[in-house]
């Protein structure tokens, strides 16, 4: 009779919400392509036709397919929520004084000290602010629902005060706000939590307003995030059209933009005709993106239905 083989692991005491988490992996299940990353924290599976390899955090472990039935990994003390700070502030030179951020941590965070995440940045829209994807948004739980179900990856969210900047120098009062995003905020942030500061760890998104400004710093700087998902995005008249970043790119320029997705709903009357006209711009150049658009209207409901497809979206482009 063959093995089955139990693997408990240990974690540092975390005052969170707690709960046992097991996984169950059948020998056939074990195939090259399969389980190359679980729930349960930073374990990774890999495998071939004889041996099955388990990846933890400092080391490995291999098991003869031969001599197993299953394994199960079992997890008394993983944290099953993550943290949301909204007292954090960053200095700043550019727009003087201290500029105040939302943070998201995944579960994990602090019981992993040695990992670092991948992060999206989720920008908020005209009238609200750096809180109003937590306050309005419902982000930690649903944040909290994609990582425990395992259908992404746990990264870092954060979200940021952007006044009524649109993300771009000049337009607020004279605010040179996309110097501060690119300059001061992303790097800040950066070098203060433990994040995997690359293109292949940086994600964009964000909601009207900031469905805008996801959409100009991923055109603007393909070569700083990996994907951008744009919900109900104000593609206004009065500043820097986004179509105009893309037209007239090469192919092969195009081929490294970030992976990018439009979703507007076909009752917002005031987004809808802006993002249609963007849609018949890129539709004419080689960029491959999604635009989607479904019932719904310009509000909370229809944003809290998009956030969880830019987790998923942030994490399937995730390197």
């Amino acid at each position: 009779m063959r093995n089955i083989v139990l693997i408990f692991i240990c974690s540092l005491a975390y005052t969170n919400s707690f709960a046992q988490k097991s996984l169950n992996i059948h020998k056939s299940d074990f195939t090259p392509e399969s389980f190359l990353t679980s729930t349960i924290d930073s374990i990774r599976f890999t495998a071939n036709e004889t041996v099955m390899r388990i990846h933890f955090e400092n080391f490995q472990s291999d098991y003869l397919l031969s001599e197993i039935d299953s394994i199960t990994i079992t997890n008394n003390d993983i944290p099953t929520e993550g943290t949301i700070d909204m007292s954090q502030t960053i200095p700043s030179q550019i727009l003087g004084g201290n500029q105040s951020y939302t943070i998201y941590l995944p579960p994990s965070y602090n019981v992993s000290p040695n990992r670092e995440y991948p992060i999206l940045y989720l920008l908020h829209g005209l009238g609200q602010n750096y809180r109003s994807w937590e306050t309005n948004g419902n982000m930690k739980a649903i944040a909290d629902e994609a990582f425990a179900g395992g259908t992404c990856e746990e990264m870092i969210i954060v979200s940021p005060e952007a006044y009524a900047s649109f993300y771009v120098n000049g337009y607020y009062q004279g605010m040179n706000y996309e110097d501060y995003f690119v300059n001061e905020f992303i790097p800040i942030i950066e070098s203060t939590y433990r994040v995997k500061a690359n293109k292949g760890g940086r994600s964009i998104s964000g909601l009207s307003m900031g469905g805008y400004g996801c959409t100009y710093h991923a055109f603007s700087r393909p070569e700083m995030f990996s994907s951008c998902f744009a919900m109900s995005s104000a593609y206004t008249g009065t500043y820097t059209q986004v179509g105009t970043l893309v037209v007239g790119k090469t192919d092969e320029e195009l081929a490294n933009f970030p992976a990018f997705v439009m979703e507007c709903g076909t009752e917002d009357w005031g987004a809808l005709p802006m993002n249609d006209n963007v849609n018949n711009i890129l539709s004419q150049t080689s960029l491959v993106y999604t635009y989607t658009t479904r019932p719904g209207r310009h509000d909370w409901a229809f944003w809290q239905e998009c956030l969880p497809k830019a987790l998923k979206l942030a994490s399937d482009n995730f390197e």
